[in-house]
């Protein structure tokens, strides 16, 4: 195995590091001090960022292929250990943690300069959108190489995404249905099984990459976001049931309760009928009976299971098991993973990483079915305390 010797250098406060529009050859990650990373936009300044100790920068050009998007400067005498671009692919080819790492770093700046430099205007997310999935799209083709055609995964750039530059899934799809109409973006999708229950699997590639952000950042006017999310800030139910400290289900009885005005919601109409269409008018059948726990077959029939038996399952299973049940679920049980385990613990397992590809499938199963038996568990000891309970009422 090559051993790998890093090379150290030194900035001092106020001295430049790389120039906007230079020719890329390295990376930089802050050993110790701090760095500006700043634009110059109409003859001004603009800082995008002040990183610190263990943050990474510069990767973008290498991973691009393209010139520097920012200037950079040492912001206090400061000690960088240089990443060259053969070090920076490999990381990127061998390392879903790295991956993920830089995909939370680049997000993060994208809108924090996005919002700096066009202040209010809808296309901040727009490009926001484009520009992490270009990421994404590259570091696939990087892990693929020749073998196969590079697919980025739907709900892993969406989580990416409403995590961190803060857009709700309404926004997310407008702009990628305004992508895929004027054939910047292919939208896959694949019919899969799990355990004999099928779904419907989404992926993303991109026709002509190389081309794919210059043509984004020349689609003209602004962005066609639904009119109400024009004139209004939006929240979906998710972000509402956080700001209020409760859950979606809380919020959900509440709605069926008439508590909460209904004029506060609304739905996407195009893509409301087309799930309606697809599920089946009868999907919102009041006789509709959820699933008895014996009849749970996969890691996404925890949809039919109440939030707090949920909650004692997951802590009696331990965190791997939890972080399992994580990386086998649809996108629909990961969402309610997060919201049971709180966030704390849910951070963790979105910054882990764990994927359904790490485990085997016997792991797989195993963990499936350990995460069933301690519902049915769970279920049974719930009844039995109900009963205990009216007995001793009586």
């Amino acid at each position: 195995m090559t051993s790998f010797a890093p090379k150290i250098v030194t900035f001092s406060k106020g001295q430049l590091i790389f120039r906007e529009g230079a020719v890329r050859n390295v990376a930089y990650l802050v050993k110790q001090g701090a760095v500006t990373i700043f634009r110059t936009v109409n003859n001004r300044k603009v800082v995008l960022a002040r990183l610190g100790e263990g943050e990474l920068f510069g990767e973008m050009a290498i991973i691009n292929k393209d010139l520097r998007t920012a200037s950079a400067m040492a912001a206090e005498y400061c000690t960088l250990v240089v990443l060259d671009e053969g070090l920076v692919e490999s990381l990127l080819a061998q390392s879903p943690q790295t991956v993920r790492h830089m995909v939370r770093q680049l997000t993060a700046r994208l809108r924090d300069a996005d919002r700096r430099i066009q202040a209010g205007e809808s296309r901040c997310g727009f490009m926001t959108v484009c520009r992490t999935l270009h990421f994404l799209h590259t570091i696939e083709a990087l892990r693929q190489g020749q073998k196969a055609e590079p697919r980025v995964d739907h709900a892993e750039l969406c989580q990416a995404v409403k995590d961190l530059a803060q857009l709700s899934q309404a926004e997310i799809e407008t702009v990628l249905d305004k992508l895929t109409g004027l054939g910047l973006v292919v939208r896959l999708e694949e019919k899969k099984t799990r355990r004999s229950k099928a779904f419907v699997h989404t992926s993303l590639t991109l026709p002509r990459p190389e081309e794919f952000l210059a043509t984004a950042a020349a689609v003209p006017g602004e962005v066609n976001l639904p009119e109400r999310l024009l004139d209004m800030e939006y929240l979906d139910l998710g972000d509402f049931a956080a700001e209020a400290r409760a859950t979606p289900q809380a919020v959900y009885a509440k709605m069926a309760r008439g508590e909460i005005p209904e004029d506060l919601f609304f739905l996407h109409r195009e893509r409301a009928l087309a799930w309606l269409h697809q599920a089946g008018h009868r999907v919102l059948d009041q006789t509709r009976r959820r699933k008895a726990p014996e009849d749970l077959e996969t890691v996404d029939d925890i949809l039919e299971v109440d939030n707090a038996t949920l909650e004692e399952v997951f802590r009696r299973l331990g965190y791997f098991r939890t972080q399992a049940a994580y990386a086998l679920a649809g996108e629909a049980a990961r969402e309610k993973i997060l919201h049971v385990v709180g966030k704390k613990v849910g951070q963790t397992i979105l910054d882990e990483g764990l994927l359904a590809s790490d485990l085997t499938p016997i792991q797989a199963e195993d963990l499936e079915q350990d995460l069933l038996e301690a519902i049915r568990v769970a279920k049974r000891l719930e009844k039995k305390d109900s009963r205990g309970k009216r007995h001793s009422g009586g």
